[in-house]
């Protein structure tokens, strides 16, 4: 309390006869009186008393009245000389709070109401009363403290009625007030599609009256659903919530016909795909990297099956709408003009040329060149081809091998593989670490060949280099301007073009020119023969005529002398036919001589072994920008320098 003081008597204190006086002090809202002082009675002054307390109070200007037990106890106090400064003697009248309306059920608000159900009335609010302060002035009361009457919420679903003011529900739900608002809440649902109708489910109602199948039926009806009523789960959810008496949540009561979407279209691949997971043994061990062969389609045979999509049916919801299906989406699939054509029943995909199908990125084509997009792998097993081309845009990796009839291109490398290819064979290079095989029946190009063995029919080109592998060819071996052969063996039918042949280390590298001379020494032995086969003849018949013969021949030996000298004619005619191909092949081989070489660019070290057939020349130094030759005349192997013989191999003895 603040200690101003508020009053005192009218009397001077400074007379000789005084009665007592007590001033007063009031608290900051003035809604309390304390005790600021007390003066005592001097002579025959009155002494305090509650009267004289309750006099003073009203002269100073205090409008309600006094505590008269405080009174007392400061009168007590006082003349036991206690501190009475704590004592409130007097009070203002705070404000009274309101009372908000509320709402009279006329059942169980625990359980729902119907539409139609009277359920309840609204009772009005007890207004909040003002208070008054110590001197009289009135105190508002706070907000806090006023009433409100109940309303019916903007989405209350409810109303009152005009007579007799009571609350009816339009909704099935519960009856909920909160702060100043009477409102029902729903416990059915429509889903958004408006194909099922959920609730919770009471056995009985607010008024008590059971919830049967019937009263279920007409609330769908009330609501427009033309749906029937899910009668099982209804029934069963009512036999439960009459159980435990409590509700039962999230029941079915009504369901449309949902509507059949459409289906997408699709892709059939009709043709026979490589076993994905290995071929099995007759151990019955499992080879991962043998899927088969690769499918190959003809001109006409169907590759596949494109099914269109389908539009699908409507359903109708539970109010008894149609509902739209969802149409199905066509296969994204773009066909080959040139290589896939479609048949008169609009599905079937026919191939219109001999190939492999490839389907890829949406697009269906068939295609003599078949694709592989990474690297021949566990992931592709090995690759296998019947017919057509192969493009490799990765690598062919160690242990798996390449099969394929005609040309293969290989974008990175061939490992330790195995490839073998019909035709040409072009490669980023071969890494063959000692283990790999390739064989090419067309020629070669690639950018250096390593640690391999290659049998090539045709040409051999390569960038880099050749190097400690065993290389077969049977044309021309030609590298760049820098390539160069270091190591191993390189047989050649056609010639060598190289710029540097061995090393500075001296690596033992051998080059073998075969000149191919089994024609010439198959005819030279069949020559032999026929000669050997008519001196036989003679030593047995003699050397004469034929008539002279077969006049001197017994009548039982006839016909045996007469075949013997048939065949020494006709090998007299074999020996003349092959005197003139004798001619004819020694002709081919001394050009073959004159124009198979092995030319170096740059420099050939020691260390290196160049062989014509039989004959060999063993490099001891350095040469560069040399030749080596077969000297037909001699049988040896010239070394040349800016056109000069400077070594040879022995000559033959």
């Amino acid at each position: 309390m603040s200690h101003d003081d508020t009053a005192h008597s009218g009397q001077k204190t400074g007379s000789a006869n005084a009665d007592a006086v007590v001033r007063f002090n009031a608290s900051k809202d003035y809604m309390k009186v304390g005790i600021a002082r007390y003066v005592p009675p001097k002579g025959e002054g009155s002494p305090l008393s509650v009267d004289l307390m309750a006099e003073q109070l009203a002269k100073a200007g205090i409008r309600v009245p006094l505590d008269v037990n405080a009174a007392r106890t400061v009168i007590e106090k006082l003349q036991a000389g206690e501190d009475v400064t704590k004592i409130v003697v007097a009070r203002g009248v705070p404000p009274v709070a309101g009372t908000n309306g509320r709402l009279m059920c006329f059942g169980d608000e625990r359980f729902p109401v119907f539409p139609g159900m009277a359920f309840g009335t609204l009772m009005p609010a007890i207004p909040a009363q003002g208070g008054m302060r110590i001197d009289g002035k009135p105190v508002s009361p706070p907000p806090e403290l006023l009433s409100c009457d109940l309303q019916i919420g903007d989405h209350g679903n409810c109303s009152m009625q005009e007579q007799g003011g009571q609350l009816v529900a339009e909704v099935y739900g519960t009856v909920m007030v909160t702060g100043c608002v009477v409102q029902v809440l729903p416990l059915i649902t429509v889903a958004s599609d408006r194909l099922r109708i959920t609730a919770t489910l009471y056995h009985r109602d607010c008024l008590g009256i059971p919830v049967t199948l019937e009263r279920l039926r007409e609330l769908l009806d009330t609501m427009g659903v033309v749906a029937p009523l899910n009668e099982k789960p209804v029934r069963d959810a009512l036999l439960r919530a009459a159980e435990t008496g409590g509700p039962v949540h999230d029941v079915e009561i009504a369901r449309g016909v949902m509507p059949r979407h459409g289906t997408d279209g699709c892709l059939e691949l009709l043709f026979d795909t490589m076993e994905m997971a290995g071929k099995v043994g007759a151990d019955g061990t499992i080879d991962y990297k043998d899927r088969g062969s690769l499918p190959v389609v003809t001109e006409g045979e169907a590759v596949a099956l494109l099914y269109p999509p389908t539009a699908g049916d409507a359903g109708r919801d539970v109010f008894g709408e149609s509902v739209a299906p969802h149409p199905g989406r066509p296969v994204p699939c773009v066909l080959c003009p040139k290589s896939i054509v479609e048949d008169e029943d609009g599905v079937t995909l026919r191939a219109a040329l001999d190939g492999f199908v490839q389907h890829a990125k949406g697009r269906l084509s068939v295609e003599n060149m078949y694709v592989v997009r990474g690297d021949v792998s566990m992931e592709t097993g090995n690759v296998d081809l019947q017919r057509g081309a192969l493009l490799v845009r990765g690598n062919v990796l160690s242990g798996f091998s390449v099969n394929c009839p005609e040309n293969v291109t290989v974008q990175g490398v061939v490992e330790a593989a195995f490839l073998h290819t019909g035709g040409d064979l072009l490669a980023g290079g071969l890494v063959l670490q000692d283990q790999g095989h390739v064989i090419v029946e067309g020629n070669l190009k690639a950018g250096f060949i390593s640690e391999g063995s290659v049998d090539v029919r045709g040409n051999i080109q390569v960038t880099k280099s050749i190097d400690n592998s065993d290389v077969t060819c049977g044309g021309l071996v030609a590298l760049g301007g820098s390539g160069r052969i270091v190591g191993g063996t390189v047989r050649s039918k056609g010639g060598v073009r190289v710029g540097q042949l061995g090393n500075e280390l001296g690596v033992r590298t051998h080059v073998i020119i075969e000149l191919d001379m089994k024609a010439l020494e198959d005819m030279e032995e069949e020559v032999r023969t026929r000669r050997a086969a008519i001196k036989r003849i003679n030593e047995t018949l003699g050397t004469g005529s034929d008539e002279d013969i077969l006049n001197q021949v017994r009548q039982e030996n006839y016909k045996a002398v007469e075949k013997l000298l048939v065949i020494r004619e006709e090998a007299q005619r074999s020996i003349e036919s092959g005197k003139e191909k004798l001619a004819e092949l020694k002709k081919v081989t001394k050009e073959r001589l004159a124009n198979v070489s092995v030319q170096v660019s740059g420099v050939v070290y020691p260390g290196t072994v160049v062989t014509f057939e039989d004959r060999s020349f063993e490099v001891s130094s350095p040469v560069s920008q040399c030749e080596f030759r077969m000297a037909s005349s001699k049988r040896v192997v010239e070394l040349r320098s800016l056109g000069k013989v400077i070594a040879a191999s022995e000559e033959e003895e």
